[in-house]
């Protein structure tokens, strides 16, 4: 009995060790012939060099309209597909999963690091979605899966009433 288990483990050795020599050679015949097809597809299609780079422009504009401050913004709200209202807000919507600080901080020796506590000092993950403040200063969240927005800086044609507050002090 140990003998046909030595002969077994002998035999199963020997085609593992096979099978990765063959793995290993194939790979290296898969690797050239990607390459080869990589070439080709360069040859045949070149990547042409540009010179209306409108996706960077579109970033840039955005950017700079946005950093203005006081932007009278609209934000309308959607649960599912349907618009419940919008609100005019100062300024534009935050992501609730946006912070001020790191979530993870990260040592450079290694690729482990520790959770960050947010500046109000607690840990955790917020609900998606989304914040702002009113014109009169009402600060508002929208959050859960199903609540989504539609943010411009003019009015849109979409059929929603304005959601006013009631602020009190």
């Amino acid at each position: 009995m140990k003998r046909l288990i030595l002969i077994i483990s002998a035999f199963l050795l020997l085609s593992a060790s096979t099978f990765g020599q063959s793995l290993f050679g194939n790979a290296s015949k898969i690797a050239d012939a990607q390459e080869k097809l990589e070439y080709n597809a360069f040859t045949a299609y070149p990547v042409p060099l540009t010179g209306n780079f409108l996706e960077r422009k579109l970033i840039y504009d955005w950017t700079k309209r946005w950093n203005v401050p006081d932007t009278v913004c609209y934000v309308y709200i959607f649960i599912g597909s349907s618009c419940i209202g919008y609100f005019v807000t100062h300024g534009k919507p935050a992501s609730t999963q946006s912070y001020l600080l790191p979530e993870y901080l990260v040592y450079s020796s290694s690729s482990e690091g520790r959770q960050s506590p947010d500046v109000d000092g607690t840990y955790g993950t917020n609900n998606p979605g989304y914040r702002f403040f009113l014109a009169n200063g009402t600060a508002v969240e929208c959050s859960g899966t199903m609540v989504s927005c539609v943010y411009s800086d003019a009015p849109l044609s979409l059929s929603a009433v304005e959601i006013k507050s009631v602020k009190s002090k």
